[in-house]
């Protein structure tokens, strides 16, 4: 999914009420998500295919920062 499409729906469902964190690497596009981390792995935001250490530090750091922030926060790891 393309930056500025889950940047739509997280808008979408924040504004119903439900927490959201988009993982990207484009920060420009990501200044307008309530909550998104910003990676440097280019088409993996996640981690580097089967880097499984790296892709569970980036999802952890997404939890942490879904379950404590509360407004506009962006992050890079």
């Amino acid at each position: 999914m393309c930056h500025k499409t889950a940047g739509l729906v997280a808008n979408i469902f924040e504004s119903a009420g439900i927490a959201t964190v988009v993982v990207g690497t484009m920060e420009p596009l990501l200044r307008t998500v309530p909550r998104a981390l910003v990676t440097a792995h280019g088409d993996a935001p996640i981690g580097p295919p089967g880097d499984r250490t790296r892709q569970r530090e980036v999802i952890e750091r997404a939890v942490a920062l879904l379950r404590s922030a509360s407004q506009r926060t962006l992050e890079q790891i």
